[in-house]
């Protein structure tokens, strides 16, 4: 299970990746195919009671949205509040 460290670690690689696909003009279709493959392996790890593994799947996701957004600076993280 992978710990904080590497959840936020694959968030801002993610984000990267956005900005990546933002960058070189790749469409929504594109972007809602990386997004749901991710929330898709969210799903799946909460449906085998891996939370660590959920939370490290569904940061990708908010990290890729973000990153096609243009949301790269500044961007809200799941634990800022613990």
């Amino acid at each position: 299970e992978p710990g904080r460290r590497m959840i936020h670690k694959a968030r801002a690689y993610a984000r990267g990746m956005g900005f990546v696909l933002r960058k070189h003009n790749y469409g929504l279709s594109c972007v809602t195919y990386w997004v749901l493959r991710s929330l898709f392996n969210t799903f799946r790890h909460l449906l085998m009671g891996k939370t660590m593994s959920a939370l490290f799947y569904y940061s990708v996701a908010c990290g890729r949205l973000e990153g096609w957004l243009g949301m790269t600076a500044n961007a809200y993280h799941w634990d800022q509040d613990f």
